[in-house]
């Protein structure tokens, strides 16, 4: 077995072969793994390691880039000359759509030329539906909830109109619910606590309804209601819940949605474009933005929401509507928490954090199932696939990423909101690592006015840091237009506005020269970093329906495990939940959670998970814990950081099922209990766990460990972030001063503890 040593750039190569011991031989492959990974290792092919393709890497394991222009300026000529700069610059594929809608004319001449270059298109025609305009009122449009309150002193009588958008679409009434505050009078501002079994549903009661709203539901009516007099003194919040539009553009969560949109491009493609877009066997892509077009579920509601919740959560959620009124469902993205004049409900018993959770967890498993899987179904009968951004701002809930990107073609992550640490990008990795999906992007290197002005070394940095939480291709953001009529000097950055959120990679920065050799690079680590399959030291429970941010949070740190001990340590670690439990090899064997696969070593439980956003933290399912128990059972060695703090979800009494549950996975031997996250590197240490790239001493280097079975080689891929300096000698590290690719002499190996 080969081990070879592969690290990020040149000022790291003192590192690779003195405080590291690569450790261990490579596992054999064997297809104990779910079925979808051949289709993905159809979808995204790996080019074999070889010195000539390290030497000239190939078209597909090169950088892509966001190619943002304005179709109303942008000549046919242009866009051949910047297509062929782009090959030039050993740039491999190309992002559409952003800078503006491309005419039918622009598509053309741009999959013509790209395929006769060799580069891959990535598609966004439209944020609603291509070549066409959609409706809001459609009664599949997508559609979120708004809340309008009244208010009801006890025993007093109200009627009136029920309330709602003062223009535009008045929205579907969903609900008319009357709740009594905890305490009287109602807030007008920040956090109300209302008794949920106080309850009354008044929909039922409304007169002057009508049927045009969404399936047929009324827009208008008016509400006439006496509130109890007892207990005497309280204040009751009459509360209107609408379905209003969310964007235009179909909806996410429901097959008929998508349809709307599958449909769409089948007329778009109709004459000719299939042709070349087949040809070309690019993808589409989807941005973050809940609205841009739609890789952020943030929506609140569906055509058949309240019976898919029924049927999944297995109560109804209408009566408990108020709970989904809280700033983790606000949908406020990068924007920061609403401000403190909004109003939001809490249950007095707490109920209502239950019921987001389960709100959280159905919508995710619809967004997974009727919009994912769906689309990019139809979107391979294109000889396309579906990348897309499964992440957004820190508050908001969205939507599982382990769930999602276990299924997605292509999963992609972003710097932006990334920023520099490691561990946001390690959840979609996670998934990739069970699946076998080689396929994980991100958009970078946008960074805060700095356009013009970002460079390649910053571009290396930000990405070394992603590489290590297992990212392997670059996506630049952006390359604009360099000249229209209205430009001047240097050129437009993200648009119009020179100093925005993102950097200009065209030939208008004074750093182009280096494009070509730098492009290379990112090629070389690509191509080191999808050989094999994927082998880390430990498995990390994370049920979460939201991310860190560098943008607009509360929380100390942009990632989801605290403490830095354990990556000081060495060690690696995925996180799995519930869905990857689920995979065919999420099975013991050999004391390894998945051996043939990530090999994880040990599991561990952490009640302080971050984001604190996350509405289900610190939680864990009974379905969870169960699985917990049977690894144990298997001989999977299992950490708790301090206790589950419930199951998470409606009923309660989950959580009297659940202690007893965990009673028994403590019962184990090899389960073991600690306070804090600092404690765990420590217990792994005294349980025989060590890392597969041990450090002699605590270091801030970060490792990745690839291995391929069919060479006999494992690759060990190391970035040193430059705190912990070594002078190094050619003795060391061979006749490579840069030590980019070394041959197997210039690591230590041992053999302990794979």
């Amino acid at each position: 077995m080969r081990h070879v040593a592969v690290t990020a750039v040149a000022a790291c190569a003192v590192v690779a072969g003195s405080l590291l011991s690569a450790t261990g031989p490579a596992s054999a492959v064997v297809p104990q793994v779910p079925p979808t990974t051949a289709a993905f290792a159809a979808l995204n092919p790996v080019t074999p390691l070889t010195a000539a393709t390290f030497a000239a890497p190939p078209s597909n394991d090169r950088p892509w880039v966001r190619w943002n222009w304005n179709p109303a300026v942008t000549s046919l000529a242009e866009l051949d000359a910047e297509l062929q700069d782009i090959a030039d610059q050993h740039i491999g594929g190309v992002e559409i759509g952003q800078g503006g809608v491309p005419t039918k004319e622009q598509l053309t001449a741009v999959y013509n030329k790209a395929n006769a270059l060799g580069v891959t298109v990535s598609l966004k025609a439209a944020n609603g539906l291509p070549g066409a305009t959609y409706v809001n009122t459609d009664p599949f449009a997508r559609r979120t909830l708004a809340s309008f309150r009244q208010t009801v002193d006890a025993g007093a009588t109200i009627t009136a109109p029920v309330p709602g958008p003062a223009t535009g679409n008045p929205g579907t009434i969903v609900a008319v619910l009357a709740y009594r505050c905890t305490t009287a009078p109602c807030a007008t501002a920040g956090t109300v606590a209302l008794e949920a079994a106080s309850v009354v549903d008044l929909a039922g009661s409304l007169t002057g309804t009508n049927a045009d709203g969404y399936q047929g539901g009324s827009t208008a009516g008016t509400v006439t209601w006496t509130a109890p007099a007892d207990p005497a003194g309280a204040q009751w919040v009459v509360l209107t819940f609408r379905a209003v539009a969310f964007g235009n553009q179909p909806e996410t969560l429901s097959l008929a949605g998508t349809k709307e949109v599958t449909d769409a491009y089948d007329t778009y493609f109709a004459d000719g474009l299939g042709v070349l877009v087949r040809q070309n066997a690019g993808d589409f892509f989807v941005d973050s933005h809940a609205s841009d077009p739609w890789g952020a579920p943030e929506e609140l509601w569906s055509s058949d929401m309240r019976s898919q919740f029924q049927q999944r959560a297995g109560y109804d959620i209408t009566p408990l509507l108020a709970s989904l009124v809280h700033p983790t469902m606000a949908g406020a993205g990068l924007g920061g928490p609403p401000p403190p004049t909004s109003v939001f409900y809490t249950f007095s018993d707490g109920s209502d954090t239950r019921v987001r959770s389960d709100f959280n967890r159905v919508r995710s498993d619809l967004f997974t199932t009727n919009r994912l899987v769906a689309f990019q179904n139809w979107a391979h009968t294109y000889n396309m696939k579906l990348r897309l951004q499964q992440e957004d701002g820190p508050i908001t809930s969205i939507g599982d990423q382990l769930q999602t990107s276990s299924v997605l073609d292509r999963s992609e992550n972003e710097s932006l909101t990334g920023s520099d640490q490691t561990d946001i990008y390690r959840s979609m990795a996670s998934a990739n690592h069970m699946t076998g999906n080689t396929w994980y992007s991100t958009e970078c290197c946008a960074v805060l006015n700095e356009s013009y002005i970002a460079t390649y070394q910053d571009a290396a940095i930000r990405m070394n840091h992603q590489f290590a939480g297992g990212v392997n291709r670059i996506v630049y953001h952006v390359r604009p237009q360099r000249f229209t009529p209205t430009t001047t000097w240097p050129g437009m950055g993200f648009n119009a506005n020179k100093v925005s959120f993102s950097n200009a990679w065209n030939a208008n920065s004074p750093i182009y020269g280096d494009s070509r050799q730098m492009n290379d690079y990112f090629a070389r680590n690509h191509l080191v970093l999808t050989q094999g399959i994927a082998k880390m030291d430990v498995a990390v429970y994370s049920r979460n329906y939201s991310a860190p941010s560098a943008f607009s949070t509360t929380d100390p740190n942009n990632r989801l495990w605290q403490d830095l001990g354990l990556q000081r340590a060495g060690y690696t670690w995925d996180y799995l939940d519930e869905n990857l439990f689920s995979l065919p090899n999420a099975v013991v064997t050999n004391h390894r959670l998945a051996e043939k696969g990530p090999g994880y070593k040990a599991l561990v439980f952490d009640q302080f998970l971050i984001p604190s956003s996350n509405t289900a933290r610190g939680t864990l399912t009974l379905a969870g814990a169960q699985k917990i128990l049977d690894y144990a059972r298997a001989g999977l060695p299992v950490v708790l950081v301090g206790s589950p703090v419930g199951a998470g979800g409606l009923p309660v009494a989950q959580d009297a099922a659940l202690a007893k549950v965990v009673a028994q996975i403590l019962a184990n031997r090899n389960v073991s209990q600690v306070a804090s996250e600092a404690d765990v590197p420590l217990r792994l240490a005294q349980l025989g766990i060590r890392p597969q790239a041990k450090p002699a001493a605590a270091t801030s280097l970060l490792s990745v460990r690839r291995s391929d079975e069919a060479s006999s080689t494992n690759y060990y891929w190391i970035y040193n972030q430059g705190v912990d300096a070594w002078p190094g000698s050619t003795a060391v590290f061979g006749r490579n001063p840069s030590n980019v690719y070394e041959e197997p002499s210039a690591c230590r190996v041992t053999t302990v503890n794979n």
